[in-house]
């Protein structure tokens, strides 16, 4: 969530996903898998690969929110 977060607020290229998430696991995550293949790193990169479908889904089930519009918090949990 933290990794998800930071990467939209700072607008960072997805290139920066495994960066980020090191640097989150080694800050809030000491003793939790790092590792390649790991359930947070491979859910990481599923919601950035369908970030677009993702959002298109939220602003169906709430059109009187724009993604953008939707904190960015709110808007990631919500992926």
């Amino acid at each position: 969530m933290q990794t998800l977060f930071e990467w939209d607020f700072n607008k960072y290229e997805k290139s920066r996903a495994d960066e980020l998430f090191e640097k989150n696991m080694k800050e809030f995550g000491a003793g939790l898998e790092t590792e390649k293949d790991s359930y947070g790193r491979r859910l990481l990169h599923k919601v950035l690969e369908e970030k677009e479908k993702l959002d298109k889904i939220i602003e169906k089930a709430a059109p009187q929110w724009p993604i953008d519009q939707i904190s960015a918090v709110d808007r990631n949990v919500l992926r």
